[in-house]
């Protein structure tokens, strides 16, 4: 089933989206403004996210597979035990991520700035498809 999802902009003294838990997958959020909010295992395979605010996110346990992140904000984002296989993450920027135990299998970077985020636990690191610096 296709859609089109609109996501409002909300002003800083609104509530913070929930959309915890959702299928969400192959959904078209491009540029979406999702700042601090919760896609706590949300389904978001395949989806666009591509130059999306998603700052402060809560993003754990979600299914990424597949999953088009090309200059998204992703600060100080929780990736705890996310699926991140064979996502497409140039450009992107996780400054202050919290990826424990996230998979990144297969993903492809380029550009992509992991500015003090630990990475011991984040499973397919040898499989990350590395296209830049």
């Amino acid at each position: 089933m296709c859609g089109v999802i609109h996501i409002p902009r909300f002003g800083p003294c609104c509530a913070k989206l929930i959309l915890a838990g959702e299928y969400l997958d192959y959904a078209y959020l491009k540029g979406a403004d999702l700042d601090g909010a919760n896609l706590n295992s949300a389904k978001l395979l395949g989806a666009n996210l591509s130059g999306a605010n998603l700052k402060g996110a809560n993003l754990g346990d979600a299914n990424l597979k597949g999953a088009t992140l090309i200059g998204a904000s992703l600060d100080n984002a929780r990736f705890n035990g996310a699926h991140l296989q064979d996502a497409y993450l140039n450009n992107a920027i996780l400054t202050g991520a919290d990826m424990t135990g996230a998979d990144l299998s297969r993903a492809i970077t380029a550009y992509t700035v992991f500015g003090n985020v630990e990475l011991s636990t984040v499973r397919g690191l040898d499989t990350v498809n590395h296209q830049g610096p």
